[in-house]
């Protein structure tokens, strides 16, 4: 079945890149998007739960 912390770190790697790209590509200073509409964006994609976005979102942050 293969290692689930294998499958949870690539499942959020995943994540982080897609919430990357989403923020890139469709938001700037004069345009925003709520949780609710990444959320939307993310789903098709992957199950996502808003908590874990707000970590995501505050990583990436700090990554610069």
């Amino acid at each position: 079945m293969g290692n689930p912390e294998y499958n949870n770190l690539t499942l959020r790697k995943f994540r982080l890149l897609k919430v990357k790209h989403i923020l890139e590509s469709e938001t700037d200073t004069s345009h925003s998007i709520t949780m609710g509409q990444l959320i939307d964006k993310l789903t098709a994609d992957v199950e996502q739960d808003r908590r874990v976005l707000y970590d995501d979102i505050r990583d990436l942050a700090e990554l610069g």
